[in-house]
């Protein structure tokens, strides 16, 4: 452990662009019970260390995409975050059981955890910092990732309000028994990608199962307790082959 906070064992960041995060494995890294550092967001409410951490691209300026993939990620604060990365690929990664540090039951200042505390996979372009401005997701790429057993959400992916992601596929993943924290942070998912509409997002040929949270799936605003409401909507093309039953695994850290 240590004093850190809202961090990454491994961390590009600051206007990065064509930054690959490749083969690596990574475990244990967390904000120590004991810190008396600050939280980096001010307050006592603390985000902990991520396993990888992308912060500020500039992929879309430079014409070019960052990269992470083949990854093995467990027993961290948080599992991978791309923060404010409206162009991002994440491929084949394997991350499970992270948010069960100790941090987890640190409820007293300054060691609070925010509600982004677990979650296995983070994506966002949000908020606004100085010499980057918010803008949309344009090309984000979510393939063939196994994320199982994290505390909080299996996928945090949202947009800055008032933009429409232009360009966010989804394809072969594995989220199954996240979001294991109470409410009202318990989403399996979480997606947050329009404004004002509930439509169709390019997502199809996912598993996606939890038999302990009741809202399972916020899509757009919309509140979904199965995957066969998403389905069943009227004009809907979202998940149209995905699947909501649960994977059986022989051995979750060898990804079998």
């Amino acid at each position: 452990g240590s004093n850190d906070d809202d961090a990454g064992a491994v961390k590009c960041g600051a206007d990065i662009y064509a930054c690959i995060m490749r083969y690596n494995t990574l475990w244990n890294n967390y904000r120590f019970v004991g810190a008396t550092g600050p939280c980096f967001s001010g307050g006592v409410n603390c985000t902990g260390v991520y396993c990888l951490y992308y912060d500020y691209a500039a992929d879309d300026l430079h014409g070019t995409t960052s990269y992470m993939y083949n990854n093995i990620c467990f027993d961290n604060d948080s599992g991978l975050q791309a923060n404010r990365m409206p162009t991002v690929g994440i491929f084949n990664n394997l991350v499970y059981h992270n948010g069960f540090t100790p941090n987890r039951a640190a409820l007293t200042p300054p060691n609070s955890t925010r509600a982004d505390y677990g979650r296995g996979l983070n994506i966002n372009e949000t908020g606004v910092e100085p010499g980057n401005p918010p803008r949309a997701f344009v090309n984000v790429q979510i393939y063939n990732n196994t994320i199982v057993g994290n505390w909080g959400n299996g996928l945090w992916l949202q947009q800055n309000a008032g933009f429409s992601a232009t360009g966010v596929h989804m394809r072969n993943n594995i989220f199954m028994n996240n979001a294991q924290k109470p409410s009202p942070y318990n989403y399996e998912l979480y997606i947050d990608l329009t404004t004002g509409t509930t439509g169709n997002q390019d997502f199809n040929n996912d598993l996606i199962y939890s038999p302990t949270t009741s809202l399972f799936i916020q899509l757009n605003g919309g509140l979904y307790s199965t995957l066969a409401q998403i389905q069943a909507r009227g004009g809907n093309t979202t998940w149209t082959n995905a699947v909501a039953t649960a994977a059986t695994f022989v051995n979750v850290a060898g990804g079998n």
